[in-house]
């Protein structure tokens, strides 16, 4: 973090070029780097307002070059047809927006927020900006229950903040983006809201729930609700412990409610890494486009653990390599297609900021 003349400023991203491998039939290989990189620039505005500036950029359209395989994703689309069993790359323009807050009295303040594209307030921290998921390069396959909403093209939000607790409400673009490279319309047609409470530095929970329209491009109307738990420890000497417990709700309007569950933690000591995830999720006939029914759920989990190794620290940036191994549960019903329990693995090198917020 760098301040001159009034404004502050930081720059942090991470990018892990990998080999992924996915296992069983409709699993396979494929070598990419995810990666990404946000810039923050924020001023005092008099004594009691503060005017910042945030911009996200992706080169995953370059780095990966097209969607790659991990099994049970959906929810994305490419070259407009829906992605099973895939994950597209991250828009190259994620963020760019802009927040002023203003303080209203001792440990209270208001704020308006803009974003496009931005982020609405709805779920948890995204799976990049998580500490528990520092090291680990996957979106889960419950991502669209939870903070499928990070990149909309055209958010507004107003919230305060009163002690520990902050409210939120949003409107934003509910369709999902459709350009890589480029600008969708902003059409606000969604809304929702987020209520969260940090009683310490080290804890944070979130609850939340929104109407999105469309986000599929299939005309059907969802209500996402979420719930979320974060705790990070920070023990000195470079180590830390970071834990993140999600539930989100999928509702499509006349159908079915669809579950997710999440646990996912990072330990690092000294110059190693431990981390692991398991996800549970709920998805129809037509989320896995076997048929055209919504009420008809499959029952679909996952679970993965993974190390990586510090190699050097250089100007502030931390490179080393890492690898994690994955292991698929299967219902009876999707065992021809999968196989009973496939499992997948991914060897990767990774270069990232050492410096993370609230730790």
């Amino acid at each position: 973090m760098y301040e001159s003349n009034g404004w502050m400023s930081m720059l942090h991203g991470s990018i892990m070029p990998r080999f992924d491998h996915q296992g069983g039939p409709r699993g396979g290989g494929k070598f990419d780097a995810p990666n990404w990189i946000m810039g923050m620039l924020s001023h005092d505005i008099g004594s009691d307002g503060r005017l910042t500036f945030r911009g996200m950029f992706s080169l995953e359209p370059l780095t990966e070059g097209s969607c790659y395989p991990m099994l049970f994703q959906t929810g994305d689309t490419w070259q407009g047809q829906p992605l099973i069993d895939y994950k597209d790359p991250h828009n190259l323009f994620s963020e760019l927006s802009a927040t002023y807050s203003q303080r209203l009295a001792d440990h209270s303040s208001a704020f308006l927020y803009i974003g496009y594209p931005g982020e609405p307030a709805l779920g948890p921290s995204v799976f990049m900006h998580r500490p528990s998921a520092m090291s680990n390069p996957d979106a889960p396959i419950s991502h669209d229950w939870m903070a499928g909403t990070h990149i909309t093209f055209g958010v507004a939000t107003v919230g305060v903040s009163l002690g520990n607790w902050k409210l939120e409400g949003s409107a934003f673009n509910g369709s999902a983006p459709q350009s890589l490279y480029g600008f969708d319309k902003p059409t606000i047609n969604s809304y929702s809201g987020r209520l969260s409470f940090n009683p310490t530095n080290e804890l944070s929970f979130q609850i939340s729930s929104g109407h999105i329209t469309n986000p599929g491009g299939d005309s059907v109307d969802l209500i996402r609700s979420t719930a979320s738990a974060m705790y990070t420890k920070n023990f000195g000497d470079g180590s830390w412990w970071a834990t993140t417990l999600c539930w989100g709700e999928n509702h499509e309007i006349h159908f079915a409610k669809e579950e997710a569950l999440l646990l996912e933690s990072q330990y690092t000591i000294e110059d190693y890494s431990f981390f692991g995830r398991t996800v549970y999720v709920q998805k129809s006939d037509v989320e896995l486009a076997f048929s055209d029914s919504r009420t008809q759920l499959h029952d679909l989990s996952d679970a993965a653990i993974g190390l990586t190794r510090t190699l050097f620290d250089l100007a502030g940036m931390e490179a080393g390599i890492g690898a994690q191994i994955s292991y698929h549960f299967v219902p009876e019903s999707l065992r021809p297609l999968y196989s009973a329990h496939p499992v997948s693995f991914e060897l990767f090198f990774e270069v990232h900021s050492t410096i993370m917020s609230g730790m």
